[in-house]
């Protein structure tokens, strides 16, 4: 078998052909597999937003949550702290028994 003739057999075999009119056909193909791909890649873009939005809410809440009870206790501490400082100071005794 020749070279020229094995070519051509390998390449009937892997479904290649010279024949100009199938071209159109394998770049419809191509448009029309990249059309499914890139509508299938804006499915999961859109499907991957709303679970990040989803998902910032439920942070945003946790830490809005967190920051009031913070604050809450914020509070309480400040009144404690003032309720302590409007005391009048106790005098304190030293060990022979004289004020200081």
């Amino acid at each position: 078998m020749s070279a020229r003739r094995g070519t051509a057999v390998l390449e009937r075999g892997r479904g290649f052909s010279r024949d100009p009119s199938t071209f159109p056909t394998f770049t419809t193909a191509r448009q029309h597999h990249s059309t499914d791909l890139r509508e299938l890649n804006e499915l999961n873009l859109a499907r991957f937003d709303a679970k990040l939005e989803q998902r910032i809410a439920e942070v945003k809440a946790d830490l809005r949550q967190e920051i009031a009870a913070l604050r809450t206790e914020l509070r309480m501490d400040m009144a404690d702290l003032r309720t302590e400082m409007a005391k009048p100071p106790s005098r304190q005794v030293d060990v022979e028994g004289i004020g200081v």
